[in-house]
């Protein structure tokens, strides 16, 4: 209990069983380092793959981030202690995996450009760091997902979408060019809405191969990138 409220100071959390585990972690605690092994590692392998280069192997990996999360540094304690419960504790050992997976890849002098500079150069992740840097490295398959998710779409459903989000035109207007009553055009528009989304979940979940350890967190990436990216893609 010390251990958590010197994290989460004073504000709820649905994470505390994973703040358990982490301070299981960081006093080395056999059951919780075995654990972690089967919640946190079991599919960093399909995770890191994402960063798309070659040069550095998953056991280099793995070993390299036991010793930063559970053994430190000289005068830099074991990272893990920076772990708050703010969000899923499989999330954020991915990012900190990726950084240090990037950082193995710059050491072997293997070339660390564009999206991939720009998340080594992100601070420890936590909250909203985090969430900007699964935008930053998932940005292409989120577009991917998107677009195959509105193709799926039927005709009347794009088409509804793009004249209310894109041309502006209001639920009532849409009722009269439709010739039905302003709900049933809610209805409409709702749904559409719910299955692109849903759909563009499913399909990024499939192509990533992430597991539910890590569904929340790419829940809230579908819902804040979805807003950002419906008008551009219906424009497109």
């Amino acid at each position: 209990m010390r251990y958590a409220a010197e994290r989460i100071d004073g504000n709820p959390t649905e994470h505390m069983t994973d703040l358990y585990l982490a301070c299981g972690c960081a006093q080395r605690d056999p059951a919780a380092l075995e654990a972690f092994e089967g919640r946190c590692l079991t599919e960093l392998g399909s995770m890191v793959k994402g960063i798309g280069k070659a040069g550095v192997g998953l056991d280099e990996i793995k070993q390299a981030l036991r010793e930063k999360l559970f053994v430190g540094a000289p005068e830099k304690p074991p990272a893990i202690l920076e772990y708050s419960g703010r969000g899923p504790l499989s999330t954020w050992v991915f990012v900190v995996a990726t950084r240090v997976a990037l950082n193995l890849l710059r050491a072997v002098k293997v070339p660390v450009e564009g999206a991939d500079a720009r998340i080594l150069g992100m601070e420890a992740p936590d909250a909203d760091q985090e969430l900007a840097y699964l935008k930053e490295l998932y940005k292409k398959e989120f577009g991917e997902a998107l677009a195959l998710a509105m193709a799926a779409l039927t005709d009347r459903d794009r088409t509804l979408l793009r004249q209310h989000y894109v041309d502006g035109v209001t639920l009532k207007q849409l009722a009269q060019v439709y010739g039905v009553h302003r709900v049933t055009v809610v209805h409409w528009t709702e749904r559409a809405r719910d299955a692109l989304r849903d759909r563009t979940h499913q399909l990024l979940l499939e192509r990533l191969g992430i597991t539910t350890h890590t569904l929340e967190s790419i829940t809230r990436l579908v819902q804040s990138q979805f807003g950002e990216s419906l008008e551009q893609i219906l424009r497109g």
